[in-house]
């Protein structure tokens, strides 16, 4: 783009200045949006993992609560058989 730009004749030193301005506030700019791809890049596998723990926990709250199911299910059919 500074290739192009250079190619015009007659530049005042106003334009020059505002040109100069100009490329240095793309610059700028464009290392913002660099810095916050590489932030969301890092925030994108954070959630990633955040969300592995989560199913992580899902399974064994799951496993558990089956685990208790069963052994109410084996104390209860105990007690039935004591009261017999």
């Amino acid at each position: 783009m500074e290739k192009e730009i250079d190619k015009g004749s007659g530049w005042t030193p106003e334009q020059l200045n505002e040109k100069k301005r100009l490329l240095e506030e793309i610059e700028v700019v464009e290392a913002s949006v660099s810095t916050r791809n590489a932030t969301l890049t890092s925030l994108r596998s954070a959630i990633s993992k955040l969300e592995g723990f989560l199913h992580e926990g899902q399974d064994a709250n799951q496993s558990i609560a089956k685990k208790l199911a069963d052994l109410e299910s084996t104390l209860k059919s105990k007690r039935n058989q004591n009261v017999k």
